[in-house]
């Protein structure tokens, strides 16, 4: 199982869970205003930090400062965090 760790600034609660080995982060909800700051760290069996890791929701990777208003989601929605290799235009699901 993968160290699979999280950072938020300004979203809490945050939490990870495991749906069928693929890990999904979920997030209950907070004032429709409240500006997402999330930062993951994700961390191999050696130990070594992996960058470039972003959400997704409904196959749409987000950026730092959306609003959830702009997202149009629940307090139960469930983001995919993904990896970008920087040195490969696909997008790794976790």
């Amino acid at each position: 199982m993968p160290d699979f760790s999280t950072q938020t600034e300004e979203f809490t609660p945050f939490s990870v869970i495991s749906l069928d080995g693929t890990s999904h982060v979920a997030m209950s909800g907070k004032a429709a205003a409240t500006v997402i700051r999330i930062k993951i760290s994700y961390s191999s069996q050696t130990g070594k930090p992996l960058r470039n890791m972003r959400l997704c929701l409904r196959g749409r990777l987000l950026d730092d400062d959306e609003t959830l208003a702009s997202l149009d989601i629940s307090p139960y929605t469930v983001f995919v965090a993904v990896i970008r290799d920087p040195n490969d235009s696909q997008v790794t699901r976790l």
